[in-house]
């Protein structure tokens, strides 16, 4: 009977330990800085790692299987500032709560520079008198032609 209560309490304890997780999660939620509206389709990204998420239509985001440890986190998204947040801690079976606010990004412009316009009117009176004259020289030219027979 001792013997099968030892048994039976060494193969409990042994279970407990092989469903014991070894990994965290990351979750928080991604609002915009000016409306306060949740941002959707965010890049969040464990620096340093292969893992990383996007956030959902609410703006909320998992990263799930993350080892133990401290990490810098990075939100990315187009027209907002990039946001990192250093020593977010990991934690064995836990889940880490990591809110970020993305301020927009006000992008640089390049002016071009307008091409003036040229006015070709000039231009095409002076092709325009040039064919005239032509068609003018013929016409005295066909007319002494003509008179010569």
């Amino acid at each position: 009977m001792r013997k099968s209560i030892l048994i039976l309490l060494l193969f409990f304890t042994s279970s407990t330990l092989l469903l014991a997780g070894t990994t965290g999660k990351l979750t928080g939620k991604i609002t915009d800085a000016k409306t306060d509206e949740p941002l959707a389709f965010v890049n969040v990204i464990l620096l340093g790692t292969t893992l990383g998420a996007a956030t959902d239509i609410d703006g909320n985001y998992t990263i799930l299987n993350i080892p133990p440890g401290k990490y810098s986190v990075k939100a990315q998204y187009i027209g907002y500032r990039s946001l990192i947040v250093e020593n977010v801690s990991i934690s064995i079976d836990l889940t880490t709560q990591q809110d970020f606010v993305l301020a927009e990004s006000v992008f640089p412009t390049a002016t071009i520079p307008s091409i003036p316009s040229r006015d070709f009117t000039a231009i095409l009176l002076t092709i325009s008198s040039i064919f005239c004259f032509f068609a003018h020289l013929s016409i005295v030219f066909a007319t002494i032609l003509c008179n010569d027979s």
